[in-house]
């Protein structure tokens, strides 16, 4: 297990030093690494209906563990961005949210309850308490999906705006509505489910 652990926390230092170009001031890439090194392990114990490894772990979860983190750091910045701004109104307009990858997004938020309710909610109500692998995998599964989303939103979609044309302020402010809604949601289910740090500058 020691050497598990080990050669994990070098691939994550290795990714984090090719694809995040990570860091603030504040903290080194291994500090932000050793941050996301419980995911990690939380990744690859329960990401598969397949038993745990440890002699063979899987490169595409931990890829894909950072990559949640990855994007959690990023919305935080998008919010630090938007909340410095001094905006002429606060007006929003739900109707603005029409692309394709807005009601993919907001799909997914909104099957959230659903899934909450399905795989903790339920089974602990009815004793089922065996099935806590399944309820963290089907998690896992669903912040996956919910980040990639969010990434192809976040790459085609000009979210924070500077001009200053009251139509774009309204349909930035509406858009934030959205992003906020999906960083609460990992928020809750990184922090408060899963008990793991959150990494907000990268």
């Amino acid at each position: 297990m020691r050497n598990y652990i080990l050669s994990r926390k070098d691939e994550l230092l290795k990714q984090a030093q090719e694809k995040l170009s990570v860091c603030n001031e504040q903290e080194s890439i291994e500090q932000v690494c050793q941050k996301m090194l419980p995911f990690i392990l939380i990744f690859d114990i329960f990401s598969t209906s397949t038993p745990f490894n440890p002699s063979n772990p899987s490169t595409q979860q931990l890829r894909d563990a950072v990559f949640i983190h990855y994007n959690v750091a990023r919305i935080a910045h998008i919010q630090q961005v938007y909340g410095k701004m001094e905006k002429e109104t606060m007006l929003t307009d739900l109707r603005l949210l029409n692309l394709d990858v807005e009601w993919a997004l907001i799909c997914q938020l909104v099957n959230f309850e659903k899934i909450f309710e399905d795989t903790f909610i339920s089974p602990f109500e009815n004793a089922c308490h065996n099935q806590a692998n399944l309820c963290i995998a089907k998690l896992l599964q669903f912040l996956v999906k919910l980040v990639k989303l969010f990434s192809k939103y976040y790459s085609n979609t000009k979210i924070v705006t500077y001009d200053q044309k009251q139509s774009l302020i309204v349909r930035m402010n509406t858009r934030m509505l959205l992003v906020n809604s999906v960083y609460n949601i990992l928020v809750f289910c990184l922090r408060d489910i899963l008990g793991v740090p959150l990494v907000l500058n990268m």
